[in-house]
């Protein structure tokens, strides 16, 4: 679902470049600044505003760039890449006295990397603002890899050792539709705002061991059991609103 204050900027943004801005109705049209941008051959890098004034690229961790094939018709390309690791441990007593101790130790491991396609019809509004709708696919791949270790003491004797090991690898695809706006107030800037709807298709395949492992009150190893799950998983959800600048370089 919409989250209620994004799209609320983004209308809000939208309505006062298209009502409140008079130099758009006053420029002749042949000497607009969206005509000396949008043309074939006209590239632009895109960058989203964030909390606290900061921007990060619009559509994509490491490149959001838009290409004009004619004036109304572009290619944006958003392409990102996430690596994270994040390791946690745990004591948890399990008595008043505190003799019988769980320890739990996590380790998890993730990366992934994204490609989104869109295309971008532009609808000429006033000289120096123009709607656009778009539509474009979206492919990821994500991977998980997750290790907990489970250990018990007794008076300060392992009494139990549990290694469970996951590793999942996710595939999505999806399709988005969306429209905005872009004011352009300089002869190389522009304001962009917009949002939009997607449907997202996800399989996603785990593969979990679980081990029992020897200590000094078990002499032998436990079992080892290994679990294998596929999932296909489908959405209809809003993308939220963004707003961003275009800084055109040619």
């Amino acid at each position: 679902m919409f989250r209620l204050t994004s799209i609320s900027a983004v209308q809000i943004v939208l309505f006062f470049l298209l009502v409140l801005n008079p130099s758009g109705f006053s420029r002749n049209h042949s000497q607009s600044l969206a005509d000396s941008l949008l043309h074939k051959g006209s590239w632009s890098m895109q960058f989203r505003a964030t909390s606290g004034l900061s921007f990060i690229n619009f559509e994509g961790s490491i490149l959001s760039v838009k290409y004009h094939f004619s004036a109304r018709h572009a290619l944006r390309i958003g392409v990102s890449a996430d690596n994270r690791i994040d390791d946690r441990i745990r004591n948890r007593f399990q008595d008043q006295d505190k003799n019988n101790i769980e320890r739990l130790e996590t380790s998890r491991k993730s990366y992934s990397n994204n490609i989104l396609l869109t295309y971008l019809r532009y609808i000429p509004t006033t000289p120096n603002f123009h709607f656009y709708i778009g539509m474009g696919p979206g492919f990821k791949f994500t991977r998980v890899y997750r290790t907990d270790l489970t250990e018990n003491f007794a008076a300060d004797t392992l009494t139990r050792k549990i290694i469970k090991e996951n590793t999942s690898n996710a595939y999505s695809f999806q399709i988005r539709t969306l429209f905005g706006g872009e004011w352009f107030f300089t002869s190389r800037v522009s304001l962009i705002a917009e949002y939009g709807f997607g449907i997202f298709f996800t399989r996603v395949r785990s593969e979990e061991t679980l081990k029992w492992v020897k200590t000094p009150s078990r002499q032998q190893p436990g079992p080892t059991r290994r679990d294998k799950t596929k999932q296909n998983l489908g959405s209809f959800r809003g993308l939220g609103g963004r707003i961003g600048i275009s800084i055109y370089l040619r």
